[in-house]
């Protein structure tokens, strides 16, 4: 049988006595790819709107924290998860279903005119007695941004999922199948 392919489970194996394997974990990188671009990413999103709202993912997190570096931290929060979401749409257009393009792209754009709307989160405030100033958050306005980005978020979930990248689409599930391959070696 030497030099002869035959189907394996993991994909086109060598039945060449140490031949070099081929099956497709040595070539497909969607699992890392799943991971590093979208996985992790979407973590972070939920780590960045605590920040947002809060100052903080822990509650004890903002203690050493004076007002103005909660205010810049929330702030900065909203910035950062503009940019990772921008990130993970960037990153997976290639894999989005026909039925889903329009949608995807119109975040896509909408995704892109976000900055220049980042100058109205915070504000200074001056204290005409002490002759200070602080900075302040513009609570409505990040509100505001926040939950539409989280719009958004969501929106492009649905289609990161339609296109198998949240759950793998499965046609059909025999278990029967499976238990008999598993139990015989298939």
């Amino acid at each position: 049988m030497a030099g002869k392919n035959q189907k394996g489970v993991k994909g086109f194996q060598s039945v060449e006595e140490g031949g070099v394997h081929t099956g497709t974990e040595a070539w497909n990188i969607a699992q890392y790819f799943t991971g590093y671009s979208i996985a992790i990413p979407l973590r972070d999103l939920n780590d960045l709107e605590d920040i947002a709202r809060f100052g903080a993912v822990g509650i004890d997190d903002d203690l050493g924290m004076d007002d103005d570096q909660y205010a810049k931290r929330r702030a900065d929060a909203v910035k950062r998860y503009w940019q990772k979401l921008r990130q993970i749409v960037a990153d997976t257009q290639f894999k989005v279903k026909t039925g889903d393009r329009t949608n995807a792209k119109q975040i896509h754009e909408w995704l892109k005119k976000v900055p220049k709307f980042f100058d109205g989160l915070l504000y200074l405030q001056s204290n005409n007695v002490s002759h200070s100033q602080s900075i302040k958050v513009n609570e409505d306005f990040l509100t505001a941004l926040l939950d539409k980005l989280i719009e958004k978020k969501q929106n492009y979930l649905g289609i990161l999922d339609h296109a198998g990248l949240i759950f793998r689409e499965v046609d059909e599930v025999d278990l029967d199948k499976m238990s008999s391959e598993f139990v015989h070696g298939g």
